[in-house]
């Protein structure tokens, strides 16, 4: 892959746990927090393969964790402003985990691509077995910026 999540995310956050004000307080808590959380959760996920040579750190992992994370954290922003908590902190962290997300694909260009993919006689002649195939196919092209919401779009393009 083009480029490497994690690495750039443990320099990022091996950088910020170095920045310190003149107290030797870290600058920003936040991001130290948010950062050490995600790479902690992405070596689990790792560490959980079967084969020792695949437990390294992929970007499918850090993707996994760090959409898992936002979504959390945009679940606590409506606790906070609920109960008239100051959600500035989770904002701003929210925002940090945002910046390492790869661009997102239009959606109707996953349908435009579902549908190119859908119109061969393998997916017309047994649609269940099809939308696996159109899946696998929109995985190849988009890699990593594949989003399993997507299956929905494939659903309502084959009719299944």
């Amino acid at each position: 892959m083009s480029d490497d999540i994690y690495k750039r995310m443990k320099a990022d956050y091996d950088a910020a746990r170095k920045d310190r004000d003149e107290a030797g307080d870290l600058r920003d808590k936040v991001k130290v927090a948010a950062l050490n959380v995600v790479l902690a959760d992405a070596e689990g996920i790792a560490k959980k393969r079967p084969k020792v040579e695949d437990r390294g750190v992929t970007n499918f992992d850090v993707i996994k964790v760090l959409k898992e994370s936002i979504n959390t954290a945009k679940e606590n922003v409506v606790t906070w402003d609920r109960q008239g908590r100051d959600s500035g902190p989770i904002h701003h962290e929210i925002a940090i985990l945002k910046a390492y997300l790869p661009e997102e694909v239009d959606l109707d260009e996953v349908r435009a691509a579902a549908r190119d993919f859908a119109d061969n006689d393998a997916v017309k002649a047994n649609p269940r077995a099809g939308q696996g195939i159109v899946i696998n196919k929109l995985k190849e092209r988009y890699g990593e910026r594949y989003d399993k919401a997507w299956s929905a779009i494939v659903r309502d393009v084959i009719g299944v």
